[in-house]
C-alpha cells in the first residue's frame, strides 16, 4: 500500500495542546492540524503492529517525544489511535485510496463527545445514532468506495475457534469499548461513593458483586484521592466476576500463579482477610519485580511473594491464571485483531496444560484449583478444562454458588462473554481435590465393619 509523504505535518499549537483544564480549541484549523499530525501517528502505528507490540508503551514513548502535547491532547489521540486499531480493516483500504477521507471515516468511528469534536471540526460528517459500529449508510456517505462489513473487521480465527462471537447482540461489542470499573476495598464502596459525590460524576454498582463501583470510561482515576490511597483500583467487572468465583473464605491460604502487577493477588488478599494469605509466583521474574503490595497506608500485610519453581503445597486454594493468547481482551487491546493467528494458540495451550499440572499437587485434600484464562478460545479454554478431568481424577468439577448469575455454563467451566457484563471475555473452571482418589475408595474395610458379606 503506498501512502502519502508525511513531510510536511503541522504541529499543533501550545494554545490547542495544553489544556490542563480549559475548553480544547475546536476550530476547523485546529481540528486540520490534529488530523494531519494524527496521520502521522497512523503510519508509525501500522509499521509497529508486530506480535508482542504493546500500544500503551509505544503510546508513552511516542508521546514523550512530543513536547506539544498537553495531558487532555494526549489522551484525544489515545483513543483515535485506539480506534484506527479496532477499524483498521476498514480504514486501511480508504486511507490507500484518499487519507483525508480514511480520516473523515475513522472520525465517523469515534465515539460521540469531546473526542470526535477534537478531530472532526469542520468536516461536516452525516448524521449517524452511533452504536458501536456506525451504519453502512452514514459511511459510504463520507467514502463511497467502501465495503463497510463486519467480516473486514473480525478475524478469521474467530470462526472456528469461538462461534459464538457471530451472534446478534454480540458482534457489536468487540467494536465498543469496555466502561471502566474499579474495585473497592471490602466494606468501603458506601465511603467512596460518598466522597465522589460531590464531583458530580456518574456512578453505578453490581447486585452480585458489592465491592465493584462503575465509573466514567474517560475519567482519570489517578487523581481522585480514594485512587491514590488504595482504596479502589481499576479491575474489570469481568475479573471482579471470576474472583468471586473463587470463593477464597476468609483465614484461607491461597496461591496464585502469574501474579503479574497483582490485581488478582489483592483481590484474593481482601478476601481471605488478616487471618489468611495469599502467596504470589510468577514464573517470569521481571513481572515479579513490579508486584505492588497496595498504597502504603492501606497495603497488604498478607501477601508473600514466593519462588515459583519451589513453591510447597497444602493450599485451601490455587488460581492458576494461566497466560494466553488474551483474545479475550480485544475490546480495550484492539491491536489483538492484528497480532493473533491460529497459531497464536499452540504456542499457549502446552504451558496451559503444564500450568495446571503443577499446580494441581499444591492443592490440599478438599482444596480448590481454579483455572482462569482471558481468552475466547476453544483450544484455550474448554479444551484445557477437559483435558484437566481426563487426566486428573482425584480432581472434581465444582460450581460455584454465583456461577448461574455471572456467567454462561460452558463445560466443564463457564464463559462470561462481552454481552453479559459489559466486558472483557473470560473463562473460568473450578476443581475440588477430592478427599480420598477414586482408587482408593472402598480400600481397607474389614469385611466384618458393616457385617460379614451376606
Amino acid at each position: 500500500m503506498t501512502k502519502p509523504s508525511r513531510s510536511s505535518v503541522p504541529v499543533l499549537s501550545s494554545d490547542s495542546a495544553r489544556e490542563a483544564g480549559g475548553t480544547p480549541d475546536l476550530t476547523s484549523a485546529a481540528a486540520a492540524a490534529r488530523r494531519a499530525v494524527l496521520l502521522e501517528l497512523i503510519d508509525h502505528i501500522d509499521a509497529a503492529l508486530r506480535p508482542g507490540f504493546d500500544l500503551e508503551g509505544w503510546l508513552r514513548a511516542s508521546f514523550s517525544r512530543r513536547l506539544d502535547f498537553g495531558a487532555r491532547e494526549r489522551q484525544h489521540f489515545r483513543v483515535a489511535l485506539l480506534t484506527w486499531t479496532r477499524f483498521r480493516g476498514w480504514l486501511e483500504p480508504s486511507l490507500a485510496r484518499d487519507p483525508a477521507k480514511a480520516l473523515a471515516v475513522l472520525c465517523l468511528c469515534l465515539p460521540p463527545g469531546e473526542v470526535r469534536e477534537t478531530f472532526a471540526a469542520g468536516l461536516n460528517l452525516p448524521p449517524d445514532e452511533r452504536r458501536p459500529l456506525p451504519s453502512r449508510d452514514a459511511l459510504q456517505a463520507v467514502d463511497p468506495a467502501g465495503f463497510y462489513t463486519v467480516s473486514e473487521l473480525l478475524p478469521a480465527w474467530l470462526i472456528d475457534q469461538a462461534p459464538w462471537t457471530f451472534e446478534d447482540g454480540v458482534i457489536e461489542k468487540w467494536f465498543a469499548p469496555t466502561p471502566m470499573w474499579m474495585r473497592c476495598r471490602p466494606g468501603r464502596r458506601d465511603e467512596i461513593m460518598a466522597v465522589l459525590a460531590p464531583l458530580g460524576l456518574p456512578m453505578r454498582t453490581h447486585p452480585r458483586l458489592p465491592d465493584a463501583l462503575g465509573l466514567p470510561a474517560d475519567i482519570d482515576v489517578s487523581g481522585l484521592y480514594p485512587y491514590r490511597d488504595g482504596l479502589f483500583e481499576v479491575q474489570d467487572i469481568g475479573a471482579q466476576a471470576i474472583m468471586a468465583l473463587c470463593e477464597a473464605r476468609p483465614g484461607e491460604l491461597w496461591l496464585n500463579t502469574f501474579t503479574g502487577l497483582g490485581r488478582h493477588a489483592r483481590a484474593l488478599a481482601d478476601a481471605v482477610g488478616p487471618s489468611g494469605r495469599v502467596d504470589c509466583s510468577d514464573h517470569r521474574q521481571n513481572e515479579m519485580k513490579a508486584l505492588d503490595l497496595g498504597n502504603p497506608l492501606h497495603a497488604r500485610k498478607n501477601l508473600r511473594v514466593v519462588d515459583a519453581k519451589t513453591g510447597g503445597g497444602g493450599y485451601d486454594g490455587v488460581f492458576a491464571f494461566a497466560l494466553s493468547s488474551c483474545s479475550g481482551l480485544l475490546r480495550h487491546r484492539p491491536w489483538l485483531f492484528h497480532q493473533i493467528d491460529a497459531a497464536t494458540f499452540g504456542r499457549f495451550v502446552e504451558a496451559q496444560r503444564e500450568l495446571l499440572t503443577e499446580s494441581a499437587p499444591r492443592v490440599r485434600p478438599g482444596g480448590r484449583l481454579v483455572y482462569s484464562v482471558s481468552s475466547v478460545c476453544r483450544s484455550e479454554t474448554q479444551k484445557v478444562a477437559e483435558w484437566f478431568v481426563g487426566t486428573h481424577a482425584d480432581f472434581e468439577v465444582v460450581t460455584p454458588r454465583l456461577a448461574p448469575e455471572l456467567a454462561r455454563p460452558a463445560a466443564p467451566g463457564w464463559r462470561i462473554r462481552p454481552e453479559d457484563m459489559d466486558c472483557d471475555a473470560r473463562y473460568v473452571a473450578v476443581f475440588r481435590r477430592r478427599d480420598q482418589p477414586p482408587a482408593e475408595r472402598g480400600r481397607g474395610r474389614s469385611p466384618g465393619a458393616h457385617g460379614a458379606p451376606r
